[in-house]
C-alpha cells in the first residue's frame, strides 16, 4: 500500500482545532475535518487544499448528538491508511456555578466529551489496530487537574481523562498511543466569549479580567493556537512514540499543580 497518513481533526473550523489541522497538513497528512458548521468546513478545506493536494475531506457532525456519529462516518468506513491519528477536540463548556447547573447541562457536556470521544475512538481505533499504528490526542484543559471556580461543568473533562488513560492501556500493544493535551488560556474566540460572560457575571471589566489572568501566568501572556498545535503535531510524530497515557500541560505555567 502506498503510504497514506490520515489525520482526523475534530472541532477544526476555529481556534485550536483549526490550528492543529493546518499544522498536520503542513506535515503531509491527509486531513479530515469534523465540525458542525458546513460553511466553515468548506472554507477551512479550501485553505488545506492550497497547502497540498492530499485529498482532504470533511464530515459535518454535531457532538451534542453522539448517537449520530457512527451513521455519519459511513462514508469513510472503507478507508485505509498506513497511519491514522485522531484529534478529539470540542468547544469547552461556558462558565457556570455548580449549584446553577441542571441535569441537561451535565448531559450536554458528557455527550460532547466522553461519549463523542469514545464513539470516534472506537471507529478509528479499529482502523489503527489494523494498521498497527495510531495516535489519539484529546484536547481537554488544565481544569482536569485543578478545578477553577465557575467552571463546574469541566468536571466531565476529568472523567474523559480517566477514560483516555484506560484506553491507552488497552491500545498500547497495537502501537497506538493515547494522550491528553491540556491548554491553558489561549487566544481564541472561545476565550473572548468566556471573558465576556465572566465580566457580565462579576461586573469586572474585560481589561481587568485579562490582566488578572495574565499576571497568574509565569510567562505573562496567553498561548497562541499554533503553540498548542505544535505540541499536538509532536505527539502525532514518531518522535513521541513512547509517550502514552499522559496529561501534557501547555499552559505557560498557569496551573499550580505538579
Amino acid at each position: 500500500m502506498k503510504a497514506i497518513k490520515r489525520a482526523i481533526v475534530c472541532g477544526s473550523t476555529d481556534g485550536i482545532g483549526k490550528a492543529i489541522a493546518l499544522s498536520l497538513c503542513k506535515e503531509g497528512y491527509a486531513i479530515t475535518l469534523i465540525a458542525r458548521d458546513l460553511r466553515k468546513l468548506e472554507i477551512v478545506k479550501s485553505e488545506l487544499d492550497k497547502l497540498n493536494s492530499n485529498n482532504h475531506f470533511f464530515i459535518q457532525l454535531d457532538f451534542n448528538q453522539p448517537e449520530s456519529i457512527k451513521p455519519s462516518l459511513a462514508a469513510v468506513e472503507n478507508w485505509q491508511a498506513t497511519e491514522f491519528m485522531l484529534i478529539n477536540n470540542v468547544g469547552g463548556p461556558m462558565p457556570q456555578n455548580i449549584l446553577e447547573c441542571e441535569i441537561q447541562d451535565f448531559q450536554s457536556v458528557f455527550n460532547k466529551y466522553l461519549l463523542s470521544f469514545s464513539e470516534l475512538s472506537k471507529f478509528f481505533g479499529s482502523k489503527m489496530k489494523k494498521a498497527n499504528w495510531g495516535r489519539i490526542v484529546n484536547i481537554l484543559g488544565t481544569t482536569i487537574l485543578e478545578p477553577i471556580p465557575g467552571f463546574s461543568l469541566s468536571v466531565v473533562k476529568s472523567a474523559t481523562s480517566n477514560w483516555a488513560k484506560a484506553l491507552s492501556i488497552e491500545l498500547g500493544k497495537f502501537n497506538i498511543t493515547v494522550n491528553n493535551v491540556l491548554p491553558g488560556p489561549t487566544n481564541t474566540k472561545e476565550l473572548d466569549e468566556i471573558i465576556d460572560i465572566v465580566s457580565k457575571q462579576t461586573g469586572i471589566t474585560r481589561e481587568q479580567l485579562i490582566n488578572d489572568t495574565v499576571t497568574r501566568i509565569p510567562l505573562r501572556r496567553f498561548a497562541e493556537p499554533t503553540e498548542i498545535a505544535d505540541s499536538v503535531t509532536f505527539l502525532c510524530s514518531d518522535k513521541a512514540a513512547f509517550i502514552t497515557g499522559s496529561n501534557i500541560k501547555i499552559d505557560g505555567g498557569y496551573s499550580t499543580c505538579l
